[in-house]
């Protein structure tokens, strides 16, 4: 029985040096949407290049796969490398480092100013701004090339599609990525047998801002409150510098007693962190989607999110009946009080969040990525 071969390309040096994300998953989930689809799926990726034992390449997927919660099953007959012919490329990284493709998946618009989309970096100097800034120069003087061999452009959401639509001129199709809340309890844990604690899910990197939450901590027991904040993201190699950074404020602004970082969380441990915390807050300004922000609402927790994102506009509407926005690290602090002491608002966002979670299932990504992606490949047979 003839089956067409998919390759999906990610070069994942994120991976290693910024820590595992929503890229990565995005990746592992448009692999097995196409393999589950009878599409002959191989996972063309950087990490091919370096590892070349075929038991470590194996071990490196199962490892991601048990990250991310995905069942190991899901992933067999998964090939790993570039198997020389194929009918189809999908670029799910979003940049031109992956190389041509029929179908690209952008999380953010790559082609801009790097400090545009990502302005945690502002503050930042030395190898990690420059190498940021190399990325976005790269990208810009190559992407109008490579965008015409694109057949098909999938944005993560309405704010990356609009960048995109005003840099090349192409509409994109929107697919929000997949949110695994499979394993999350039918039921959300009630306000009263909750812990007293903000959780930040985040990968601990410097484009992602977590430098900044021991402001915040200081914000929150200026304005009187009990809560202490959890961090939980998985790290990579310039993780070390953001790790020292929240050190050294949480000494200077005397908040090291209420702020807790947990590194690399099992799927298990993450869903238990999201289940028992009282308030979720997202730290990334401009953020263009958020899986973590669907996770926080499939566990029932009231989220706060910046309000210039795509978070803000696709996840929660723009209904503060969903979420409550914030503009700066001082609105922040005050919406979390409001949460912290408002039992009504806080039960209102919990039963309306844990409901919203459910339109951003896995079920419904791998639909919608087969459908883009079957239609181009048939237009491609066609010829």
């Amino acid at each position: 029985m003839f089956m067409p071969i998919a390759v999906v390309r990610h070069h994942m040096m994120s991976l290693e040096y910024l820590g595992a994300g929503g890229s990565e998953y995005v990746t592992l989930e448009t692999a097995i949407a196409l393999n589950k689809a009878g599409f002959d799926v191989y996972l063309d990726t950087i990490v091919n290049k370096k590892i070349m034992d075929k038991l470590a390449l194996a071990k490196y997927l199962y490892n991601l796969t048990t990250f991310y919660g995905i069942p190991v099953e899901e992933v067999y007959g998964i090939g790993l490398g570039d198997p020389g012919h194929k009918d189809i490329v999908v670029n799910t990284s979003g940049d031109v480092f992956s190389g041509s493709a029929d179908v690209i998946y952008l999380h953010f618009p790559p082609f801009e100013d790097v400090e545009s989309y990502y302005p945690s970096l502002k503050s930042l100097r030395g190898i990690i701004k420059f190498l940021g800034s190399m990325y976005s120069y790269i990208n810009k003087a190559l992407y109008r090339i490579a965008f015409k061999k694109f057949k098909t452009i999938i944005a993560n959401s309405s704010v990356t599609a609009r960048h995109v639509e005003n840099f090349i001129g192409r509409k994109p199709v929107v697919i929000h990525p997949p949110v695994n809340i499979d394993l999350f309890p039918k039921n959300p844990i009630p306000r009263e047998f909750r812990e007293n604690y903000v959780l930040v899910v985040s990968r601990i990197s410097p484009e992602k801002g977590v430098q900044n939450i021991p402001i915040l901590a200081r914000k929150l027991v200026e304005r009187g409150s009990r809560l202490r904040i959890v961090i939980a993201g998985s790290l990579g190699k310039f993780g070390k510098i953001v790790l020292s950074r929240i050190y050294e404020l949480s000494f200077k602004y005397d908040v090291e007693d209420k702020i807790e970082i947990v590194i690399n969380p099992s799927r298990k441990r993450l869903i238990q962190l999201y289940c028992n915390a009282l308030i979720y807050f997202h730290i990334t300004p401009k953020e263009h989607f958020g899986i973590s922000i669907v996770e926080s609402m499939a566990s029932g927790t009231p989220t706060v999110i910046p309000i210039d994102s795509g978070a803000w506009i696709d996840v929660a509407q723009t209904s503060t009946e969903l979420a409550l926005p914030y503009k700066d690290i001082d609105e922040a602090a005050d919406k979390i009080i409001m949460l912290e002491n408002d039992k009504f608002l806080w039960r209102k966002l919990s039963q309306n969040g844990f409901k919203r979670a459910k339109d951003f299932d896995r079920t419904s990504f791998h639909e919608k990525i087969c459908k883009v992606v079957s239609e181009i490949y048939y237009e491609k047979r066609k010829r």
